[in-house]
């Protein structure tokens, strides 16, 4: 029986009120241990989503069951790695850094809170390099005592890394230590945006026969946030880098495409469904939408084996680091945390699904000339078009190109209608 529960959270500006639908964990209708469920409560007026540790054997009949193992299979070291991204993305706030291996994800060697420091004068990020200096110490320690601990930390640690069978693993973990923040607050604001885009976007996947959950990939590359820009260039919920912008999207000093979550969702999928054809299976072309599919054919030749878990142990080029070894088993926890988020969101009028219709334009149109032909403002164009530059929406003069998918508000009904 479906239980509807209603909360209210503080995002990180605004607060939203929404209802969340819980269905059974597996699609088969069964439900997994206690333990291993999604459970939620309320602290205060906060939103909080709690995954207590759960016992190895189920995590890999949870990323078995959960996500149609057919389709996207998970096991062994990937169900370890998923698990931790879970617990990433539902478990860990912004204000928790995870302390872990980049060889072995799953090992979480401390939680390190913010809100827990006493002195506020000192920097996280001094608090942060003294807690892996103090781990890189005591698995060398370990590595120079072959495994005999010498302190209870050193046991606590020898006891956290027994399931990995590498015998220079004490200087691997030394070696790759690193801090991971909690995305949470970011994926439950995402949950909020994806409401309104999703039904949107999912077609596009479903027209080209590809798997829908596909589009969940917006929350590993932005946690569904509209403005988001990387380092590199990539831009928008999807982050479409611009050499393919400027093969499939609107691209120039007024207009990026790539803004809009829909017109990128279908080149997302586009990008899928092309990656599929070049590396084979799921595993590899969802990784190939991080690394580029001929990066994957390149590691695939190198290992002779196309299977993910093969390339993640034995392909050892730099550029295919931590993300992209990474990048499939985010997919899969973020899809799993955030697919009945979205599908069980009753939201209120600020986050209903948009509502638009479309006009593709047969000349070039200035903006004065929408504004004034479809009695629309600036702020409603705005909103309905992100791809339109802030600075090109306030000038009147700016040119939107022929062939551009202007969105506009929907029709009022007829009275007779």
């Amino acid at each position: 029986m479906l239980r509807v529960m209603i909360f209210s959270f503080a995002m990180l500006y605004s607060s939203i009120s929404i209802a969340l639908t819980m269905a059974p964990a597996n699609p088969d209708g069964s439900a997994l241990p206690k333990e291993c469920q999604l459970s939620l409560s309320t602290v205060g007026n906060s939103y909080e989503i709690l995954h207590p540790q759960c016992p190895q054997h189920e995590i890999d009949r949870e990323g078995q069951k959960f996500m149609f193992a057919d389709t996207f299979p998970v096991s062994g070291s990937l169900s370890r790695r998923v698990h931790f991204w879970r617990k990433i993305y539902q478990s860990y706030s912004i204000r928790d850094y995870v302390i872990h291996s980049k060889e072995y994800p799953e090992l979480a060697i401390e939680v390190v809170r913010l809100d827990d420091l006493i002195d506020e004068r000192v920097k996280p990020r001094r608090t942060l390099r003294y807690r892996i200096r103090l781990a890189k110490a005591n698995f060398l320690a370990l590595a120079k005592n072959k495994g005999v601990p010498k302190t209870q930390e050193q046991e606590r640690l020898l006891n956290l890394s027994e399931h990995i069978t590498d015998k220079n693993k004490y200087k691997t973990i030394a070696h790759s230590l690193r801090a991971q923040r909690g995305q949470k607050e970011f994926f439950l604001r995402g949950v909020a945006a994806a409401h309104r885009y999703l039904p949107h976007i999912l077609p596009h996947f479903e027209e080209l026969g590809i798997p829908s959950e596909l589009a969940y990939i917006a929350f590993v590359e932005s946690s569904f946030n509209l403005k988001a820009v990387s380092k590199v260039g990539a831009s928008g919920v999807y982050q479409i880098m611009p050499f393919i912008a400027r093969k499939k999207m609107i691209l120039n000093q007024s207009i990026d495409e790539r803004r809009d979550p829909i017109k990128s969702g279908r080149i997302a999928a586009w990008l899928f469904h092309d990656n599929l054809r070049l590396t084979g299976n799921w595993p590899l072309a969802v990784t190939a939408y991080n690394h580029g599919p001929f990066g994957i054919r390149r590691a695939i030749r190198r290992v002779g084996s196309d299977r993910l878990e093969d390339l993640i142990s034995s392909y050892s080029k730099k550029r295919f680091g931590f993300a992209s070894k990474n990048f499939y088993a985010e997919f899969i926890a973020a899809a799993m945390v955030a697919k009945p988020l979205v599908e069980g969101y009753r939201a209120e009028d600020h986050a209903t699904p948009l509502s638009f219709r479309e006009l593709t334009l047969e000349r070039s149109t200035n903006i004065g000339s929408v504004l004034k032909t479809y009695n629309i403002d600036r702020e409603t164009l705005a909103e309905l078009n992100p791809d339109i530059l802030p600075r090109a929406i306030r000038s009147s003069k700016t040119k939107l190109p022929k062939g551009f998918i202007l969105k506009l508000p929907p029709e009022e009904p007829s009275p007779l209608s």
